[in-house]
């Protein structure tokens, strides 16, 4: 049976993997599984580090929700109501963060509460840092953005000539690297100054 979607924890210790009529939990580096329950078609998955903590969007609700997976009570205990369908989510131990069709929305993971929205483009991913509460994405062509939650700021610089086609932030958030939809080079740039640190050839 194919698999719908794939999710490996912050720690990459652990791989959930979403199904039609269940979800399954791994360790990454035995393969041994830890878990395989029963649900609904489960559209997207993740895991809460090495917690008993898992995000769903599907399993017989409707795809605009993230219900907050509780396994040892074996049942939901919150959920996130996104106006639209969540097409990707990613958390952090402070902040959820959900892309729909028109925006990034911010949740508090404490309290599943609105925190801000942020207009998106849907030109290339985002990626939400581990250990430093930051979103990084792209609205405009070739340049990188980053905002920090905790001080509201949100800052921007070129990082190439053409669209940005993937962006990821380090796991201490000092780092993001990209690379354009027609270029060669992977980047690598401070995240804070804004400075290029390394580059790399692809292909």
């Amino acid at each position: 049976m194919s698999i719908l979607c794939i999710n490996i924890n912050q720690t990459k210790e652990l791989v959930a993997l979403g199904y039609i009529d269940r979800f399954e939990i791994y360790i990454l580096q035995t393969g041994k599984q830890m878990l395989c329950k029963k649900t609904d078609e489960i559209r997207l998955i993740h895991l809460y580090y090495n917690s008993n903590i898992i995000g769903i969007v599907g399993d017989k609700n409707p795809f605009n929700m993230l219900n907050m997976w509780d396994d040892s009570k074996n049942k939901y205990i919150g959920l996130i109501d996104n106006k639209h369908e969540i097409l990707e989510f990613k958390m952090n131990k402070k902040y959820i963060v959900c892309r729909d069709e028109y925006n990034l929305n911010i949740y508090k993971f404490d309290t599943l509460s609105f925190e801000y929205s942020i207009i998106y483009k849907n030109i290339c991913n985002f990626d939400l840092s581990i250990h430093m509460n930051m979103v990084v994405y792209s609205n405009i062509e070739g340049y990188i953005q980053i905002y920090d939650i905790d001080k509201d700021n949100n800052k921007n610089f070129k990082a190439h000539n053409n669209k940005i086609q993937y962006v990821k932030l380090s796991n201490n958030g000092l780092y993001v690297a990209s690379v354009s939809e027609n270029g060669r080079k992977i980047k690598v740039y401070n995240s804070l100054s804004g400075s290029i640190v390394k580059e790399f050839i692809r292909g």
